[in-house]
């Protein structure tokens, strides 16, 4: 199946699709971790993916309005394997509502697949 598909604890985006998973407003104590498999992975539905096209693991403290980056999924260390990945969030990001997000913020029409579990 090509396209975005969101199911259970996962996530996967297609070809052609906005590429953005956001979290509502969080209250997370502090020492607070985000969790998660990730990969960048080339489906019959897409060509390959390359390292212009990177997503950023980020936070928000005021709705959205602003974001903050915690990760950069590098391509090379995420191609074709899915990788277990904690990041630890700053004490500005805990004790107040924040928001948590992945985003591919530039994507081309035949650029590859996305995926977080």
């Amino acid at each position: 199946t090509c396209g975005p598909i969101v199911d259970g604890n996962g996530a996967r985006f297609g070809v052609g699709t906005v590429r953005r998973l956001e979290t509502t407003d969080l209250m997370l104590p502090s020492n607070s971790v985000v969790m998660y498999y990730f990969k960048y992975a080339a489906l019959p539905c897409s060509t390959t993916t390359s390292s212009s096209y990177e997503v950023v693991l980020q936070y928000s403290i005021n709705g959205g309005q602003t974001w903050t980056a915690l990760r950069q999924m590098n391509y090379a260390s995420f191609q074709n394997t899915a990788v277990f990945t904690t990041v630890a969030l700053p004490a500005a990001a805990t004790g107040r509502p924040v928001r948590i997000r992945w985003s591919q913020n530039r994507a081309s029409a035949n650029n590859g697949n996305i995926a977080l579990v």
